[in-house]
């Protein structure tokens, strides 16, 4: 199946009227329409942002491909968040950052993860110095804690706190995307 049909994709600017899964709500549709040159790399974006408790800052961000928020994300993070135009709206995107600046496991990021969504403090307390001492001991991070004054770890830490509970797992949006770019795509090559 060929997931860049133009027509397939085209689809999704009516979605109400064929009724397409997970892009039929209003929220879905202004942020589809508001988008020229639709493609699925966004479906995936819009589905992961077109749910209850979304900041309407982190839809301009990724529809002026530009987000700039309280705490500006470091440079090496722009790989780890490139898939959304910056913005950190994944869960694995924040395992990334976690596993990038502290070498922990996969699996040790995910439990991070997971502590920081339900801001259990006095476990994050011992991670948050492991975290620290990760941005000093990596080139990318030392140079970063180095421009912030030091701060930035600090600040960069409570961001990731405050959009663990908001991120959503990416395989998951894909999935749901998917599920509804294959209804569209039957609708349009009957």
């Amino acid at each position: 199946m060929n997931y860049y049909d133009r027509q397939t994709l085209d689809l999704f600017y009516d979605a109400d009227k064929y009724g397409l899964p997970y892009f039929e709500d209003e929220l879905s549709l202004g942020m589809i329409r508001e988008l020229k040159g639709l493609s699925l790399d966004d479906l995936v974006v819009i589905f992961a942002l077109s749910r209850p408790n979304l900041r309407p800052d982190v839809w301009e961000g990724y529809k002026s491909g530009l987000w700039i928020d309280e705490v500006s994300m470091p440079d090496f993070t722009q790989g780890l968040l490139a898939r959304s135009s910056g913005l950190l709206i994944f869960q694995e995107q924040l395992m990334d950052i976690l596993r990038s600046t502290t070498g922990w496991s996969f699996d040790e990021a995910n439990e991070t993860r997971k502590l920081m969504g339900k801001k259990h403090q006095r476990e994050l307390e011992p991670l948050y110095q492991e975290f620290i001492s990760g941005l000093f001991h990596t080139s990318v991070g030392h140079q970063w804690l180095f421009r912030n004054r030091n701060e930035g770890g600090q600040a960069l830490w409570n961001h990731l706190i405050e959009c663990a509970p908001h991120l959503i797992s990416y395989k998951f949006s894909l999935s749901c995307t998917l599920h509804s770019y294959q209804i569209a795509h039957n609708l349009t090559h009957q």
